[in-house]
């Protein structure tokens, strides 16, 4: 017995799952495996550098959830597209030209943060990090070198 009794200690419960993608269609099958694991609705951030895959495994989950994949692009100069055509609606933000999160406020996006249902993606999330919630899932995206990409899953 442990020098704490029979007494279960609670942990945070964070687990982190590290993936290698050198195509779009390896990319593709990383998000898809990901959506298949996904309550909904669920929030996923994303972080990484421009180029670094973030709208490409966007498409994977949508193509996952029966959206014509041409349909989503980077919504940069909006903030953000919604796709309702698929089995769940997804939500694509791209906060890349937004200040801070005030300015996501005052643009009235504090009611996306909790939607019913739906896939919620936000790539750019370090810009509004004060307004999300702690149950999340985290996605980093990191260049190894010019063809291949490591996609590193957070849930916390």
């Amino acid at each position: 017995m442990s020098r704490h009794g029979s007494k279960k200690l609670k942990a945070k419960q964070n687990t982190m799952n590290l993936f290698s993608s050198d195509s779009e269609q390896a990319t593709f099958e990383v998000a898809s495996s990901l959506v298949s694991t996904l309550p909904s609705p669920s929030l996923l951030l994303f972080f990484g550098t421009l180029g670094s895959g973030k709208t490409t495994f966007i498409k994977g989950l949508g193509a996952s959830l029966g959206i014509d994949i041409d349909e989503i692009v980077s919504p940069t100069y909006q903030f953000l597209h919604i796709h309702n055509e698929g089995r769940l609606p997804l939500y694509h933000f791209d906060l890349y030209r937004l200040r801070d999160s005030k300015e996501f406020l005052s643009l009235g996006f504090e009611e996306f943060l909790e939607v019913p249902s739906g896939i919620i993606c936000i790539e750019w999330a370090e810009r509004i990090e004060d307004l999300l919630p702690e149950k999340r899932v985290e996605l980093c995206f990191s260049h190894q070198n010019d063809e291949t990409r490591t996609i590193e899953v957070r849930h916390t």
